[in-house]
């Protein structure tokens, strides 16, 4: 796993100017929200659970990657056992809620 990570965080930083980790402990939600810039997602350990607009969902668990669109409306459920995973994104603080 140690190489993937790497090669993780090296194709992250070719693309992106902030590469960083984060945890988020379990039964975490982040309420409606978008992105104004593209961003990707690694999933390190745990999941992570997408709620869309059209009213589908998508589970990110171990070893999947998820490129989110800029402006797209979505929230997240953080599943019981946590979740950490490697952020790319084009600025630091990107995230609008309304």
């Amino acid at each position: 796993m140690k190489n993937g990570l790497e090669s993780t965080f090296i194709e992250f930083r070719q693309v992106y100017p902030f590469v960083y980790t984060q945890r988020d402990e379990g039964w975490f939600q982040y309420e409606r929200h978008y992105h104004k810039w593209d961003i990707s997602l690694y999933i390190l350990e745990g999941s992570l659970i997408f709620h869309f607009e059209n009213g589908t969902k998508r589970r990110l668990k171990l070893g999947d990657r998820y490129d989110i669109p800029s402006w797209f409306f979505h929230t997240v459920d953080v599943w019981n056992d946590g979740c950490s995973y490697i952020v790319g994104q084009e600025f630091e603080d990107d995230e609008e809620y309304e």
